[in-house]
């Protein structure tokens, strides 16, 4: 396998103690991002003492998988049961699995807008964010 390689997310899987387990399946070919979560520094182009010092600004982000369209099938319910782990107050144990072999984990929940696209049959706006930061497994 060549050293770079991107391509889709494969399996978004949730476990969670209350309301059990999600798998995702997600439309193929579709743009998605991700950030680890952790520290960031701020990009402040003032950041600067008159001193011509740089004022260093750090701040602790949130982990997050912006999913692309997630795949609505009646029989499964997905957009039912993103709705319940949103509003859970106890966030699921996600795991994220991508096309070269790499699998993340993360202790989150969905987060923002998200809404049926009835056309396409899919999920648009798919967001799970959580705390700390994710975990290459």
């Amino acid at each position: 396998m060549s050293g770079f390689v991107g391509g889709d997310l494969l399996e978004v899987t949730c476990n969670h103690s209350a309301l059990g387990n999600l798998r995702l399946q997600l439309k193929s070919n579709e743009d998605y991002e991700f950030h680890p979560g952790g520290y960031k520094a701020n990009d402040d182009e003032n950041g600067i003492t008159g001193a011509g010092e740089p004022i260093d600004e750090m701040h602790r982000v949130r982990w997050f998988f912006g999913l692309p369209n997630v795949a609505h099938s009646l029989s499964s319910d997905e957009l039912d049961k993103l709705a319940k782990l949103s509003a859970h107050p106890e966030p699921g144990i996600w795991t994220f699995g991508r096309i070269d072999g790499a699998i993340w984990s993360g202790k989150g929940r969905p987060v923002g807008d998200f809404s049926l696209n009835g056309n396409k049959g899919t999920i648009n706006g798919v967001k799970i964010s959580g705390g700390g930061v994710l975990t290459k497994i």
